[in-house]
């Protein structure tokens, strides 16, 4: 399984592309798993029943009708290893779509804002700008999906992403 991420600032378009990158891996044959890097709080609040389990210092599972959602406590949840929880809650998938991570050493597509140059950024392997063209090998352009989850694909098929 390989992990990429799709990484840029806030209001960048990252979870437009991110949905983008998951339908056309899908439509391939891939199977796909999808993390959300946030800095946001992503436990219940504590007026919840939820909230209150986690106060009390247990992880818990909220099973509902279509949907499981997985709240753990950690101590320092900064430490994990994206591959980690990767392999843990999708051992099954070829790739995972992790949104965000812009600081984790993971192979990244960056997603430009309007304006904004290139990062020079470890890991980036494509710049996705969705206000420009792309320049056939790094920058890709709203016209260049098809492109882009190609590359994607063969670096997957080849497990050959850079680090």
């Amino acid at each position: 399984m390989n992990v990429i991420a799709v990484s840029g600032y806030k209001d960048s378009g990252k979870s437009t592309l991110c949905r983008a990158l998951i339908s056309a891996l899908r439509a391939r044959g891939f199977s796909v798993g999808y993390i959300k890097r946030t800095h946001e709080p992503t436990v219940s609040p504590l007026d919840t029943d939820t909230g209150a389990a986690n106060d009390l210092g247990v992880s818990s599972l909220l099973w509902g009708d279509g949907f499981l959602r997985f709240e753990a406590l950690w101590a320092d949840a900064n430490e994990i290893d994206a591959r980690d929880l990767a392999g843990r809650y999708f051992p099954s998938a070829d790739i995972v779509i992790l949104e965000g991570g812009k600081d984790l050493r993971l192979p990244k597509i960056w997603v430009l804002k309007e304006g904004e140059a290139a990062p020079e950024r470890a890991g980036v392997f494509a710049v996705y700008d969705r206000c420009g063209a792309g320049d056939g090998s790094l920058v890709y352009g709203p016209g260049d999906i098809d492109r882009l989850v190609s590359r994607v694909a063969d670096m997957t098929e080849m497990r050959d992403l850079p680090a």
